[in-house]
């Protein structure tokens, strides 16, 4: 299933741009209110490792 989902002007620029930048954008969200409104810091450690991969 398919979503359209705005991304803020932050989450483009990580966007291709290789490990470090994603590494940047997610520290700068970690205390940044889910929708659901508890912060990433507050729901603990991602279960999912995120990685980068180039378009074909």
């Amino acid at each position: 299933m398919l979503a359209n989902i705005p991304l803020t002007d932050d989450e483009r620029a990580g966007d291709g741009y290789g490990q470090t930048t994603l590494d940047q954008l997610v520290e700068r969200l970690t205390d940044i209110p889910t929708p659901a409104d508890p912060t990433p810091r507050q729901l603990g450690p991602p279960r999912l490792q995120l990685c980068c991969r180039s378009p074909t």
